[in-house]
């Protein structure tokens, strides 16, 4: 089983991503697609519907074919051909309309649900949906027809692409990490599109407050926002350090964050922008800034990212800071299959005998644990010597 936001690989019981801290992802393409698994099959009425269905079919195709004639097919040769369909693309779910909205309400746009669920979950023929406080909290939809983008398949439930997700092994999505999904007037966490595009899974946080000056290049390299935080936390995002310099030059804060507490130095060290991080670190970026879940800067190191690791550390960057859930950055680095900046966390003093303290399948796990759990023999062997010699030091 894959987690739905970021593709780590978890076991069948896990219930909680370590890598994330969201709601562990399903083994089907979506919750729907697993719960009809696990439905029994009446095969005895599976077998005589589908006879039923074949016999009904070609009565209508053996009806079809006697009443066609030399006259019928050229009359049908000279009609015109189909009007084309109108540009643009066809919304499925208004998710817009449902957003935040009490449970009556929701009822009243969706109709009755087909099955109950456990707490406040509504199963649908098509999907889930969730309540928290009596309002619509999560949405999860499978397509009647697979768009091709990541831009319609926003498109297909009433939203727009404003922001570029992340991409995993399964999904492309918006979390913490990359911060939300804001558009149409909604702001939005947990937003999961699955790889193959068969459904969406889409988070609902609050109202989101309109701008005072939407953000794009040509606004920053013209005009800037007096406190341009926003500006500063996208142009990092995107890479663009021309943007960011101006911003710091004309007072952005460099330590400004979203709504969800993320900075511009996260948003940089997730997207792998080795320039803006060491332009931001110059600039007096607090280098252990927590998000509201605790997450690092040293947390959002990517694959690729031991330059930038090693730079965070550099700079003063904790090595064994923890999440709210415990989880540290080695952990991560364990989980990301990512030995450079297992490595370099290691020569700056991450602590791998660590273990996870927070409730769930995962607590009293260690870094090693977390490496063998993902076969990284390399990775195991590391973690395993600089335990014993940690351990030796002390007797």
């Amino acid at each position: 089983m894959y987690c739905c936001s970021c593709g780590t690989e978890l076991p069948t019981s896990a219930r909680y991503c370590p890598v994330c801290g969201r709601l562990a992802g399903y083994s089907g393409s979506s919750y729907t697609e697993t719960k009809l698994r696990a439905t029994p099959i009446n095969w005895k009425r599976f077998v005589i519907g589908s006879v039923i269905a074949v016999a009904l079919l070609s009565l209508v195709l053996l009806k079809d074919n006697s009443g066609s004639s030399e006259k019928g097919r050229a009359d049908r040769s000279s009609e015109p051909s189909p009007t084309p369909k109108p540009p643009g693309t066809a919304i499925e779910v208004d998710v817009t309309k449902l957003a935040l909205q009490p449970k009556v309400e929701t009822m009243q746009i969706l109709g009755s649900p087909s099955e109950h669920g456990p707490g406040d979950l509504e199963q649908y023929p098509w999907g889930f949906i969730a309540f928290n406080n009596g309002r619509l909290d999560q949405i999860d939809y499978g397509y009647r027809e697979r768009p091709s983008s990541v831009k319609e398949a926003l498109e297909r439930v009433g939203l727009e692409q404003t922001s570029q997700p992340k991409t995993g092994r399964l999904s492309y999505y918006w979390n913490s990490s990359t911060g939300p999904l804001i558009c149409c007037g909604l702001e939005m966490d947990n937003v999961v599109i699955m790889a193959d595009f068969s459904g969406i899974t889409v988070g609902f946080r609050k109202k989101a407050t309109p701008p005072a000056e939407p953000f794009s290049k040509s606004s920053v390299s013209g005009r800037v926002r007096p406190t341009g935080t926003d500006a500063l936390l996208e142009a990092s995002s995107m890479g663009d350090i021309t943007a960011v310099r101006k911003l710091l030059i004309n007072g952005a804060d460099v330590n400004g964050t979203d709504t969800g507490g993320s900075t511009a130095l996260m948003k940089a060290t997730v997207n792998g922008h080795v320039g803006i991080v060491k332009l931001l670190l110059a600039r007096g970026a607090d280098v252990n800034a927590r998000a509201e879940n605790g997450h690092t800067a040293l947390m959002s190191v990517t694959k690729n990212g031991a330059g930038i690791a090693e730079m965070l550390l550099a700079a003063g960057a904790d090595a064994n800071a923890q999440r709210d859930d415990s989880i540290t950055p080695l952990m991560i680095a364990v989980l990301n299959d990512n030995s450079s900046v297992v490595g370099a966390l290691l020569k700056k003093g991450a602590d791998p005998s660590k273990h996870v303290t927070s409730a769930g399948m995962f607590q009293g796990w260690t870094a090693e644990d977390f490496a063998n759990w993902k076969q990284n023999v390399a990775i195991g062997r590391l973690l395993h010597n600089k335990t014993h010699r940690l351990a030796s030091a002390f007797r």
